[in-house]
């Protein structure tokens, strides 16, 4: 029996939809074993044309190129905590991986490598806490047991205006310091998120004018929102509505009220540690 709950959704933007062109948003949640999940993210860059294909094929391949290599990983094997540097590791050997077969993926499509380029945010949870990895913006936090709400990531960002980095990019592995960050979380969490870059204003503090007039990013969640999205879903969860009925209504908020203005495309993937319940069939 799984402790979690964890439900997503990725819709199309107005941009997209205004011209009928595919959502490059993606994600995907899988059980990794007994004791780990794991939930990826990823946002296809809006001017290569394939990239939604590439963010599509990135959130299924990586949790299975990275489960591989975790399999003899004795913190893996026993549900335990890896330290920052097992972590990092593992995560860069398993981006690198990813990247090879995602150029192994463009030929077997006849489509240009670059083509593809995406971006990846993925968190791995358990009872005993949470890593995390990613390549690009977004953004993704986790609740700790005191009920706080910390950020596990900094969104990379350019020069130039929505300007990042993916996973195609061999700057991304030439500076891994700078472009791949990772993160472990020792302690137990209650609940965590993770959302694409189309959500990040409203639900993130992301753009904080000083006395100066000079702008910041505190990339601090708002936790009084993101708790009621939690809520929500635990209250359906609850009232025995099913898993698959769940996703849909996400789907509905994320094109719904303000979020329905939005030009870009929209993920938000929602996790809660469940006590004392039972599974419902999805």
């Amino acid at each position: 029996m799984s402790n979690w709950l964890t439900i997503g959704a990725s819709v199309s933007g107005l941009g997209h939809l205004q011209t009928r062109t595919p959502c490059q948003d993606a994600h995907y949640i899988k059980k990794l074993s007994k004791k780990w999940d794991i939930a990826v993210v990823s946002d296809g860059a809006g001017s290569c044309s394939n990239s939604h294909k590439g963010s599509s094929y990135t959130v299924k391949e990586f949790p299975q190129i990275l489960s591989e290599m975790l399999a003899e990983d004795n913190w893996f094997i026993e549900g335990i905590m890896p330290s920052s540097e097992e972590w990092r590791a593992r995560a860069f050997q398993s981006l690198t991986v990813l990247k090879q077969h995602l150029f192994e993926y463009a030929k077997t499509i006849n489509c240009e490598y670059k083509s593809l380029s995406c971006t990846l945010i993925a968190i791995l949870y358990s009872n005993k806490g949470a890593v995390s990895v990613h390549i690009g913006d977004g953004r993704a936090a986790v609740k700790l047991e005191n009920g706080e709400w910390i950020s596990v990531m900094v969104p990379f960002k350019g020069e130039q205006v929505g300007e990042t980095v993916f996973l195609t990019s061999d700057y991304s592995f030439e500076n891994p310091e700078m472009c791949i960050e990772t993160q472990v979380t020792q302690s137990p969490i209650e609940a965590f998120t993770i959302i694409s870059d189309g959500l990040e204003r409203y639900f993130y503090q992301c753009y904080v004018i000083d006395e100066e007039g000079l702008f910041s990013d505190p990339n601090q969640s708002i936790e009084k929102i993101i708790n009621k999205n939690v809520a929500a879903i635990q209250a359906m969860y609850d009232e025995n509505v099913k898993k698959k009925e769940i996703s849909k209504r996400l789907r509905n908020y994320l094109k719904s009220g303000i979020l329905a203005n939005e030009i870009d495309d929209k993920t938000m993937i929602l996790g809660y540690k469940k006590c004392g319940t039972v599974d419902k069939v999805s």
